[in-house]
This record gives C-alpha cells, structure tokens and sequence, in this order.
C-alpha cells in the first residue's frame, strides 16, 4: 500500500534523477501544501475522497517543476464542493504554467480558461477567449426586472409595474430585436438583448429606470454554455445539409 507522499516521492524520482534527498523532501512538502494535502500526506491513496484523489494527481502532475500540464475532465464524478476546490486550485496552479484541460462542463471552461477550443466531431468549431466566443456566438445579454425592495408593491402594482416594462422594451423600433423569455416569473422578468443592442443598451436601462423608478435592473452577458448550444445547433444545422446533398 502506497502514501500519499510515497506516490509524490515516486513520482519524483521518475522525473528527476539527479537530486539530494533535502531538496526532494523540501519539493514534496511545497507540493503537499500547494494542492491542501500535507496534513493527509500520510494516508493511504485508497482512503482518500475522490477530491483528494484529483487534488494528489494535480500534486503528482506538479511535482518536479512541471510548466506544461495536461488534465483530462479534472472534475469529473466530483460533488459540487469538491469540485469548487479543485476550481480554486487549478485557478492557483496555472499562475507561471500552461495548463492544458478537457471538460464536458461548460461552465467550468468560462470559470477557468484564458482560451477556450470547442470540437465536435474531430473539429474545431470555435477557438478564442470565453468573452470573444459569448460575443460572436451568444445570443445576447439577460436583463433581469425585478422590484426594488424599498418599493414594497402590492402583487397588483408589481404586475402593473412589470407590464410597463414589457412596453417600453419591445414596443420601440429602437430596441427590436428584445425577446421576453419563457423564465419570467410573476415576480421578475428576464428579457433577452441580442448582442446588436450592445451600444443601446445604456439608454435602454435609463429608459426603464426614468420611467418606473420603483424597478431595478440587472444585466449580464449570456454564459458560455447558450454560446455553446447555438454552436452546436449550427453544427447539427451544417451536418444534416451536408448529409441531404451527399443523398
């Protein structure tokens, strides 16, 4: 049975033949104490949680100076705590390195990559930073309504409130494209902005405020993930033309 310092000291050696046993033990602690394992540095690898198991491979992957570093679906079977921890570690590691990773969660690759490559079938079907695909890509930004909670409206006056909303934002010329989306509640409403009315978008927010003080807005770009479905959406598009003129 094998430690989860063993694994790091073996793993070591491999790498680095020429090296005093000072600066190995010195190496092994740093790595320990980088990947949050150094007061589990005695366990058996079989007694570890399955973050614990990630966090020793990222450890095993450091170990020797590492600059390049390839990780399959790191994350993957892991729950959500552990998998935010090994988040924030991988946000830690790749400071000074390249980090290569595969994920299957799409919000994972908005969280921690500087570039982002998108395949489906063998190929590449976009490749940029996460901002420069959610804007080539996206569907827009989401506008939240919702009451201010200063306002304390009756139910009838917050619906009131939010049809008031709903005409100033798609009953201009100048705001077409403004979709209402299916997730509005009573309560609140989502708008859709496509990425067109980026430059009017100041003046739509100001258009709401100065009309119905009592309702504040919120705004934020889509997530990587609507790009990633209007992407594959194109691509199925793309693959049943193509299969219809090969018929």
């Amino acid at each position: 049975m094998v430690s989860v310092e063993e694994h790091l000291r073996l793993t070591m050696r491999i790498r680095t033949s020429r090296i005093d046993e000072a600066s190995e033990n010195h190496q092994i602690v740093e790595i320990l104490r980088q990947v949050m394992l150094f007061e589990h540095r005695t366990k058996l690898v079989k007694e570890l949680s399955g973050g614990m198991k990630r966090k020793l491979s990222l450890g095993m992957a450091l170990i020797g100076g590492t600059r390049t570093i390839i990780l399959d679906e790191p994350t993957s079977g892991l729950d959500v705590e552990s998998r935010q921890q090994v988040w924030e570690l991988i946000r830690t590691l790749k400071r000074g390195r390249s980090i290569i990773m595969s994920t299957q969660h799409i919000e994972e690759a908005d969280e921690l990559s500087d570039r982002v490559c998108i395949m489906s079938h063998g190929k590449i079907i976009a490749l940029g930073t996460p901002m420069s695909i959610k804007r080539r890509f996206g569907v827009g930004y989401n506008l939240f309504v919702e009451a201010r909670a200063s306002a304390q409206l009756t139910s009838s006056e917050l619906s009131e409130r939010l049809q008031a909303v709903e005409r100033v934002l798609l009953n201009r010329e100048d705001f077409e494209g403004i979709v209402k989306s299916k997730d509005s509640t009573d309560k609140k409403s989502l708008f859709l902005v496509p990425i067109s009315l980026v430059d009017r978008i100041s003046t739509l927010m100001k258009e709401v405020e100065d009309n119905i003080p009592e309702m504040q807005i919120d705004i934020e770009l889509n997530s990587l993930e609507d790009a990633f479905i209007k992407i594959a959406e194109k691509d199925i598009e793309e693959e049943v033309k193509l299969n219809k003129d090969l018929a």
